[in-house]
């Protein structure tokens, strides 16, 4: 039961970072447009996304740090959990990227 539990976890967790991770692409995508045709709509929608990242960002934190301290992780499980907290503020900090693009695009 508990294992289940650990593995429904495991599982959230790699579709959070998926969700992630698609998510920063399409702010890279959607910021590098802005720099050629700024569009007030395409604005909003980057800056949507980074509200939306900034919750997964979060989510994907508080998780890994619960899988951590309830679950006590062994091998590649822990490592999976140390991987994705890694990638986890990667992801967060290109999505800020996209931020400073937009920022840019505007003063151009």
């Amino acid at each position: 039961m508990m294992q289940r539990h650990f593995d429904e976890d495991l599982s959230e967790l790699r579709h959070h970072l998926v969700t992630m991770g698609s998510l920063v692409e399409s702010m890279i995508g959607r910021a590098v447009r802005l720099l050629t045709q700024h569009t007030s709509t395409e604005a909003e929608g980057l800056l949507r996304d980074e509200q939306e990242a900034n919750r997964l960002h979060m989510q994907i934190d508080d998780t890994c740090l619960r899988l951590l301290a309830l679950r006590q992780p062994a091998a590649a499980d822990l490592r999976l959990i140390a991987s994705a907290l890694k990638m986890n503020g990667d992801l967060e900090r290109i999505g800020d990227q996209a931020i400073n693009l937009l920022q840019r695009a505007r003063t151009l």
